[in-house]
């Protein structure tokens, strides 16, 4: 498609900072005409439809000459999604990441900060009252509602966390209304993202679901591949939170709230959700029966290999 075939949106609907600045991803999701390209992202390069690193705000005066000249946006540079870290026997890499910088990225977050445990349970509490504070390497994307940061410890190819700003604990914590207004704008994010990430990564599927009895306070979406091809994938534990109904759709969420009123939980309800990352791990793809991690894993790589060579003969 040339430039002269794609449609644009109406410089009026552009969405402006306070100092100025354009924001990006508010104009995208406020857009009339969910098919009409942003100017500044209309090149390959630089998807519409994309979050980009950090607030990723552009100069006023660049934009307003882009609006007059689409196919100058080539020129743009946009921040990547990093990918963990993955073995040599993997397929191909399917972003211009580097797995060196991948794991540089990633390591430097995995210290516990001082405290101990207590801190880095609130560590996203901090994350949300004040972005600036999130480590240059997780931090993605904000605005005065949401954040999108990287995850530490990347359970697959791409990990990410979408969180509400306004304070909310868990899941099980959301209520009426309001509780189904924070899912929907939770939702709106996160598929923003997610077809960003599809249209850069034709090789990867992705999903969207909380954790059931999540590990650190502030709830958080996932936003998570379902290839599964990463190191910090160690256990079986770890694999059933993503794998059974220990991970809850969001749509879930919103269904269980208009019948209920509240996603609250007994604790025999939570008790059947623990009991959930104990079970066998059964493959997502297949559905085979897997024994241990290692093989799991080799057999997850498998999957992906055969995966991309099947798209690239297509």
């Amino acid at each position: 498609m040339t430039n002269k075939d794609k449609k644009f949106i109406d410089p009026k609907e552009v969405i402006h900072t306070l100092d100025g600045k354009i924001d990006l991803f508010k104009t995208i999701l406020a857009r009339k005409d969910p098919t009409a390209q942003i100017p500044v992202l209309s090149s390959r390069s630089q998807p519409a439809a994309t979050p980009g690193g950090g607030t990723n705000l552009v100069d006023v005066t660049k934009a307003e000459a882009l609006l007059s000249s689409p196919s100058s946006s080539r020129s743009q540079h946009r921040k990547r999604v990093p990918y963990a870290k993955t073995s040599a026997t993997d397929a191909p890499a399917v972003a211009t990441t580097t797995i060196s910088s991948i794991e540089k990225s990633v390591t430097s977050t995995q210290s516990t900060p001082a405290g101990g445990k207590m801190q880095w349970s609130a560590v996203f509490v901090k994350y949300c009252n004040n972005p600036l504070t999130i480590p240059e390497n997780l931090r993605h994307w904000h605005d005065d509602g949401h954040i999108i940061i990287m995850d530490a410890y990347p359970k697959a190819k791409v990990h990410m966390l979408v969180l509400p700003r306004k304070p909310v604990d868990k899941v099980t914590d959301l209520v009426g209304e309001a509780g189904i207004r924070t899912v929907e704008g939770l939702i709106r994010v996160a598929t923003t993202l997610m077809r960003t990430l599809k249209a850069e990564n034709a090789y990867l599927d992705f999903k969207m679901g909380f954790h059931a009895i999540p590990s650190i306070s502030q709830l958080h979406l996932h936003v998570i591949s379902q290839d599964f091809c990463s190191p910090y994938l160690k256990n079986a534990q770890h694999w059933n939170s993503f794998n059974t109904r220990f991970f809850i759709s969001p749509e879930e969420v919103i269904k269980t709230i208009q019948e209920k009123g509240s996603f609250q939980k007994t604790a025999e309800e939570l008790n059947t959700y623990r009991r959930m990352k104990k079970i066998a791990m059964v493959c997502n793809q297949c559905s085979q029966v897997i024994k241990s991690v290692p093989m799991l894993r080799h057999h997850l790589s498998d999957h992906f290999t055969h995966k991309v060579k099947a798209l690239t003969r297509m």
